[in-house]
């Protein structure tokens, strides 16, 4: 058994969703690929450039890029539409826990799929009232699962998506908050591929359960073994 070792630190950044290690030497990998750990600082941004737009009565509202809570997100979005729509309101029920977005009277409003995901709203337009409430709970702290893609491992769809391709996943097992890391230590067979392949680099991508990336900064390290 082999392992390889790849730290972000150590990296070629692409740009801020994926990087790119060179291997001191060719690796052949003749049998398969496991990850084995995986450590990722969780300090991205909550709201980015991928996730910041909404819309109320057609007109597009942009959210600053940043680290929010529930509390300062809604507060947020509620400032900018209350520009427009004096009477919008956002509430969220410590008894349900969830949110309800209002006004004195009917309003539409679409919400972007990231965003939904965070919300707890479903990704719909939602038309022809003037209150709509979430359907789960909002999602403000580590997602729930991590999907990651390497470029250079042939196609193997452990993870079935529509949109993008995953060599391995795992479940956040505890919550994360930001400025912590999320870990992950194999104890099984799980997230093994089996491959046969010649790695001279490996490109990383790293996403959330919502479709989103994680912005790579240093300190992000997965150990694999091969054979």
């Amino acid at each position: 058994m082999n392992y390889i070792l790849i730290d972000s630190c150590k990296s070629d950044p692409q740009n801020f969703f994926d990087f790119r290690v060179q291997l001191n030497e060719k690796i052949k990998v003749t049998k398969y690929i496991k990850l084995v750990k995986c450590t990722i600082p969780y300090d991205d941004y909550l709201i980015n450039q991928y996730n910041n737009s909404f819309q109320v009565n057609s007109k597009t509202y942009n959210i600053p890029f940043g680290i929010y809570d529930i509390i300062s997100l809604t507060n947020q979005m509620k400032s900018l539409v209350q520009t427009d729509l004096s009477s919008f309101n956002i509430s969220f029920s410590q008894i349900t826990y969830r949110l309800t977005f209002s006004a004195t009277s009917n309003f539409s409003m679409t919400l972007n799929k990231s965003l939904s995901s965070i919300l707890g709203f479903q990704q719909i337009q939602f038309l022809n009232s003037n209150s709509y409430t979430s359907t789960k709970t909002p999602v403000i702290n580590s997602p729930q699962v991590v999907l990651i893609n390497i470029k250079e491992i042939p196609d193997s769809q452990i993870v079935q998506t529509q949109n993008y391709d995953v060599d391995f996943s795992f479940t956040v097992l505890n919550t994360t908050n930001r400025g912590q890391n999320i870990q992950y230590q194999n104890q099984s067979d799980e997230n093994t591929i089996e491959a046969r392949c010649e790695l001279r680099q490996l490109s990383v991508q790293l996403y959330k359960n919502d479709g989103s990336f994680f912005m790579i900064n240093s300190g992000v390290q997965l150990l694999f073994q091969y054979e």
